[in-house]
């Protein structure tokens, strides 16, 4: 998605890839009941109202979203490791 997202900029003439936010709202703060990227560009520019609904806690960002969930799988083969030899993992 965030690559689909990435593309529609580049087609649109968005050249500062910097400037951008590509996120996901945080249940329960959902507007419809699909997943889907918000695409804001330039970031820098958006309105103050809109700069804190995607800054806040009820937002994640599509590298923010990447980072936990690589830490999950992590945490989860460690965790799987720690059950098959507790001895070794103390």
């Amino acid at each position: 998605m965030a690559a689909v997202g990435r593309d529609v900029l580049k087609a649109k003439n968005v050249t500062n890839l910097e400037d951008i936010s590509l996120g996901f709202h945080v249940p329960p703060k959902i507007t419809v009941p699909h997943l889907h990227l918000h695409v804001l560009a330039p970031f820098s520019q958006v309105f103050k109202w809109a700069e804190f609904k995607y800054t806040s806690f009820w937002y994640i960002t599509e590298e923010e979203l990447l980072q936990r969930l690589m830490k999950n799988e992590k945490d989860e083969r460690i965790g799987h490791i720690n059950r098959i030899l507790p001895e070794v993992a103390m």
